[in-house]
């Protein structure tokens, strides 16, 4: 009597422990992929002071679909990154601090009721960098005492940051700026943070105009935003033309504007696209050719110029014979070598009317040039 084979142990071991499901994604599918970088990172425990930098004054979707709108990179993070977090900060110089949470307007009266009783009344904060950064770092340092409970998940946005930490030689910066500098480096490397909800975002175009001590710490995470791709604008593009016919203002459908369109931020997309649309002006190739010209431009703010050439490469290079004397069509071969021209007239084919080797002046000056095919017999030999 034969005994039933038992499985293996690895088997068993399976079936006692399944594995665990995968972990599900901070972000939404349709999130890009530097937010999802930066979710990561916070949300491991391991940085609490992030460097946004690059295109971080461009749109940003709010939602799945287009009928969702855009924002700003701050809406997007106080909706979708810290969409559930107690209290959502944004400082500038130009409107102070606030409590931020996108659209959400019961969100944000609750979150100025929070700011005020745990921070101070915003409305009555003198808009002072020094004073701002004070108020933040006492309230930081009595969410870490905060036991359990009691401690709040909290974010600050900082737009425009290179005007709170300029670039500049430590010694030659004024008390204030360095004491901002130094606190916010406290807080970058503080274990304590790092292993707390609470999250500081700096938001400015170039990275260079920030000071190096903050651009260097090995604690700050740099993240670059990049330009849209051509998926994000012809996105972008059907939100922005919405029910209307492109092809009533435009000579471009919609995926031809989105490859057209690349290396340019979706601001100017917006502008390519509304200027046809409201001014009644055809979108065609010189219109278009002029408006991505001057966003260009200014995009790169003067250290590039188009110039229009006098000259075109008809000038260089031709599809004619490289003696003008021969009628068998456009040249067969590329980078001939002058060194293996027959000179004798019957080396050469019979249509062709040439009696010797062509002199210097008359031989093609195009880097690329070629035999016309009718000496192709004798080209073959050509390097």
């Amino acid at each position: 009597m034969t005994q039933p084979s038992l499985p293996p142990s690895s088997a068993i071991v399976a079936e006692a422990h399944p594995p665990p499901p995968p972990p599900a994604p901070l972000l939404p599918a349709w999130a890009p992929p530097w937010a999802s970088q930066l979710a990561e990172l916070c949300f491991s425990g391991t940085t609490s002071v992030f460097l946004l930098h690059g295109n971080s004054n461009d749109l940003m979707p709010r939602g799945e679909s287009p009928d969702d709108g855009y924002g700003t990179i701050a809406d997007m993070l106080a909706e979708q990154l810290f969409g559930k977090w107690d209290l959502v900060l944004h400082y500038d110089l130009g409107r102070g601090l606030r409590a931020f949470a996108g659209r959400n307007e019961k969100r944000l009266q609750k979150m100025i009721v929070l700011a005020n009783e745990k921070i101070a009344d915003l409305s009555t904060v003198k808009n002072d960098p020094g004073v701002v950064l004070q108020l933040i770092d006492r309230f930081v340092r009595a969410n870490i005492i905060a036991a359990g409970d009691k401690s709040l998940s909290f974010a600050v946005i900082i737009d425009q940051a290179s005007f709170l930490f300029p670039s500049g030689e430590p010694g030659r910066t004024s008390f204030a700026a360095a004491a901002m500098l130094v606190t916010l480096l406290n807080w970058a490397k503080s274990p304590h943070v790092k292993k707390m909800p609470m999250a500081f975002v700096l938001m400015d175009e170039r990275r260079s105009d920030l000071s190096d001590r903050l651009t260097g710490s090995p604690h700050v995470a740099p993240i670059e935003v990049p330009l849209p791709t051509v998926e994000q604008r012809e996105r972008f593009i059907k939100a922005t033309v919405g029910t209307r016919e492109l092809a009533a203002f435009s000579d471009f459908d919609v995926g031809t504007l989105a490859r057209l369109t690349a290396g340019i931020s979706l601001i100017d997309v917006a502008v390519l696209v509304k200027t046809a649309m409201e001014t009644g002006q055809r979108l065609d190739a010189k219109l278009f050719r002029e408006l991505k010209k001057r966003l260009i431009e200014k995009q790169t703010q003067g250290l590039l110029e188009f110039i229009e050439p006098k000259w075109t490469l008809d000038t260089v290079s031709s599809t004619a014979c490289p003696w003008g004397t021969c009628s068998a069509g456009p040249w067969a071969r590329a980078r001939p070598s002058w060194r293996n021209v027959p000179r004798a007239r019957s080396a050469f084919p019979a249509s062709c009317s040439r009696t010797s080797a062509p002199s210097m002046s008359a031989r093609p000056r195009a880097i690329s040039s070629a035999c016309c095919r009718c000496c192709a017999q004798w080209g073959r030999s050509w390097s």
